[in-house]
């Protein structure tokens, strides 16, 4: 910070969804609110301030929540709450007259910005972030002086990409983020800063089995939510290939849809990846559901390898660093931070075109053939996450922060 001055004073507002609220501290395990967590947690020198929205029936688990922070929190009835999810935002009128009068895509938004606002009033920021909802840009630009509002991008935009310009900077986690968001800005001008992704010690890794790599049958891991863009379908197509080579190998797939998160019913696509499964050789996948972000170390050690073939961009792939952290060599898609994360040969192999499928299935056969090989990619891929440590993060955004403070004070 600059010098004689008290640090700035930091505002981070975390979203809405319209199905499943995520607060901070990440009692719902959003990524993104887990990397607002870390970041806040690390940069104990800095005047953060994070809200965010949640349930009533999620205080107990938040006041539980290890945390050094305090987190403010803009909380909604559960009972109102299920009645905006089933039945409130399917009321078209409601959803155009918001949009119309407030800017906003819907009336949760709506109603939780405007506590926000009331709070920020009592908080009297220096500069205020957006963690990831792009949508929240315009009604907030109305409300924040000029220099002050930047932007956390953690991923591709939809249609709010078009409010982008108006913010005041962004920060984004990949190197593939800054290229795509200059894309979306086209000539416009505009500080962007890099600024990765962590994982500390929140992520408990406990000690991997000595006979990782030649214990029978030798588990593939998937971990993520299984929509189509994740490349789940592939991923069962390349294992077909790899059973067929090497019965003694399973899948083991960890996640689901939002849609299953919050109504209990699978999607048609979960329903065909499941149909397809199970026309493979019987027991060889296994469905595991959601499991806590905290205790996915302990499934991470038991894999021989971790599979993320994503089609879409990835912002940074925060699954490919929870593996590596837990020495589990990783094949993954050529996409924007994946790319920055795996090393290629060293770390993991990354596949150039995840819908190829023989390659994909090689990919996995090279490291299925060499426990050797498969344990030396583990270790590197372990070393190289302790890159990652939430501590950077915070120096970093330290020096975002005096930059921007400068900027404003000349």
């Amino acid at each position: 910070m600059i010098q004689g001055h008290p640090p700035p004073r930091v505002a981070i507002i975390t979203g809405t969804n319209e199905t499943i609220l995520h607060p901070v501290p990440p009692v719902a395990d959003s990524a993104p609110a887990w990397n607002v967590f870390r970041l806040a947690e690390a940069a104990e020198d800095l005047d953060i301030r994070v809200i965010s929205p949640c349930l009533r029936s999620q205080i107990p688990a938040l006041r539980a929540f290890p945390a050094r922070r305090t987190y403010e929190h803009v909380v909604f009835s559960d009972t109102f709450f299920h009645l905006y999810r089933g039945v409130l935002r399917h009321i078209l009128p409601l959803r155009l007259a918001v949009r119309r009068l407030a800017g906003l895509p819907d009336l949760l938004s709506w109603l939780y910005l405007r506590r926000v606002l009331a709070w920020m009033k009592m908080v009297k920021p220096d500069v205020v972030f957006i963690n990831d909802r792009p949508q929240y840009i315009r009604y907030l630009r109305r409300h924040i002086p000029p220099g002050r509002l930047l932007f956390f991008m953690r991923g591709e935009m939809g249609e709010s990409r078009r409010f982008l310009h108006l913010v005041d900077g962004i920060v984004v986690n990949s190197r593939g983020m800054e290229a795509y968001a200059r894309e979306l800005l086209g000539n416009q001008p505009m500080p962007i800063w890099h600024m990765p992704n962590t994982l500390g010690d929140e992520f408990p890794v406990p000690p991997a089995p000595p006979d990782r790599f030649t214990r029978r049958p030798r588990r593939i891991l998937y971990a993520g939510r299984i929509i189509p863009v994740k490349g789940v379908w592939e991923l069962l197509s390349a294992f077909e290939l790899v059973h067929r080579e090497i019965p003694d190998t399973e899948l083991v797939i960890y996640g689901g849809s939002d849609n299953a998160a919050s109504k209990g019913a699978l999607t048609p696509y979960e329903r065909a990846v499941r149909e397809r499964a199970a026309a493979l050789p019987a027991e060889s996948v296994r469905f595991m559901g959601y499991v806590p972000n905290r205790e996915m170390g302990a499934h991470y050690v038991q894999a021989y390898l971790a599979v993320f073939p994503s089609i879409w961009k990835e912002s940074f792939g925060m699954v490919v660093l929870e593996a590596m952290r837990c020495g589990t060599p990783v094949v993954a898609s050529r996409r924007p931070g994946f790319e920055e994360l795996v090393i290629h040969g060293e770390t993991g192999f990354l596949v150039e075109d995840p819908t190829d499928v023989p390659a994909l299935a090689e990919a996995m056969l090279k490291l299925l053939r060499d426990p050797d090989l498969a344990r030396r990619m583990g270790e590197a891929g372990y070393r190289h996450s302790l890159e990652y440590l939430p501590q950077s993060a915070g120096s970093r955004f330290a020096m975002i922060l005096h930059e921007i403070i400068t900027n404003l004070e000349e």
